[in-house]
């Protein structure tokens, strides 16, 4: 079902897409469709959806620093554990300008928990706040990589995604209002929220993968829809823009295509979820949300 989805996915944009080049060729009979810059960026993302997915399964466990602004919350989080658990599709691809370059792609349902208890026990101080959370949600990546050898790899990635988490609080002190309004705000059911990663992935074989990655995740106190899709429009216009940029990169100087995709797409992400920390759905005036700063090792098995 998931195949011939695409399959007529790809077709209806065929179809559309077709009918502009037709008319664009009418206008400008000098005009050759198979070398425009539109047509070959069109192509290479049909390819890339259509081409075959590999699934996988992942591991990741690390550290984990909740956070609330401290102009509305009075009290220090504790760094705590974090593991999770990813079930996906990836697929890799011979880049077109540069044949040991790799164009790397993933998408992914996850599902993780934080607390102090994960490997053994951990001693919480008792003026320090623990945050124990579950969270579900999925994630889509693409980056770039160097092809090392027929099995080895070396990927740079970048992705983004959408979670709902649960939320505890132990160890609150009951006269700090902040504290309290918290624990009223996030304990009572799982909060939409999104988070971003970027991270470095080793392929070993064709079967096992290590990867190390820094994670930010965003948990709203209240979903408001208008001001959360006016933000993401203007995220996207922004990706969008180093996009463009790094598909230049990629015509004039593949080689450094990987390393100036990765930095350039976390640097805005990182930058943009420092700006959240003071309003949830910046640039608009709104409260601040819980965040959780992560970063984990991690293990994949691809099928």
């Amino acid at each position: 079902m998931r195949k011939i989805f695409s399959i007529v996915f790809a077709l209806v944009l065929f179809l559309i897409t077709y009918s502009e080049l037709s008319a664009m060729k009418d206008k400008d009979s000098s005009w050759n469709w198979v070398d425009d810059e539109f047509y070959k960026t069109f192509k290479q993302k049909i390819n890339r959806y259509l081409e075959i997915e590999k699934p996988y399964l992942e591991f990741n466990w690390g550290l984990s620093q909740p956070s609330i602004n401290e102009k509305v919350f009075d009290g220090n989080f504790e760094i705590i554990y974090e593991g999770d658990f990813r079930l996906g599709y990836q697929s890799e691809q011979k880049n077109e300008y540069d044949l040991t370059i790799l164009d790397y792609s993933n998408n992914y349902f996850f599902i993780g928990h934080t607390a102090s208890n994960l490997i053994g026990k951990k001693e919480i101080k008792n003026d320090v706040i623990e945050a124990r959370a579950w969270k579900i949600g999925f994630m889509s990546s693409d980056g770039y990589g160097y092809r090392i050898s027929e099995q080895v790899g070396l990927l740079f990635y970048h992705s983004l995604g959408l979670q709902w988490t649960k939320v505890d609080f132990l160890n609150i002190d009951a006269t700090r209002l902040s504290q309290v309004d918290a624990v009223e705000t996030y304990s009572d059911y799982f909060h939409f929220g999104e988070q971003w990663e970027s991270g470095i992935k080793l392929k070993l074989f064709d079967f096992l993968s290590i990867n190390g990655n820094y994670e930010r995740q965003v948990i709203y106190p209240r979903h408001m829809f208008w001001y959360w899709s006016l933000s993401k429009m203007i995220e996207g216009v922004a990706n969008g823009l180093l996009d463009s940029f790094t598909r230049s990169v990629m015509k004039s100087s593949p080689w450094a295509l990987p390393i100036v995709n990765i930095i350039l797409k976390s640097g805005l992400s990182y930058g943009i979820y420092e700006l959240k920390k003071n309003k949830m759905n910046w640039p608009f005036e709104t409260v601040s949300p819980l965040m959780y700063e992560n970063f984990k090792v991690g293990i994949s098995l691809n099928f």
